[in-house]
């Protein structure tokens, strides 16, 4: 395990804060792409930053990219989306298939 943190551990509730980070380096995951492409084929909600407003998608994760996400969303398009836009990418994990 990469022990690598940005600051060091020094409670119990820095562990919490890290324990996103701990699993993530523990599954081999080295940056977001890499996560998120486990998870294609999910039901995401991806919030963007557009001028001075949040705006909401929601739909199926279709691929992942450097620096870009590809959503087909209920109406049967599809929308890239700029990675430095995005601010939060929610996936929905259904019963019990999540990971």
């Amino acid at each position: 395990m990469d022990n690598n943190f940005p600051v060091p551990i020094m409670s119990e509730r820095d562990l919490d804060v890290y324990d996103k980070y701990i699993t993530t380096v523990e599954n081999g995951y080295k940056s977001l792409p890499e996560y998120l492409k486990c998870h294609i084929g999910k039901l995401v909600k991806v919030e963007v930053a557009v001028l001075n407003r949040i705006e909401t998608k929601v739909g199926i994760l279709m691929d992942v990219g450097k620096d870009y996400l590809v959503l087909k969303l209920p109406e049967c398009q599809s929308v890239i989306i700029e990675g430095s836009c995005i601010k939060f990418i929610t996936v929905m994990h259904g019963g019990k298939n999540y990971r």
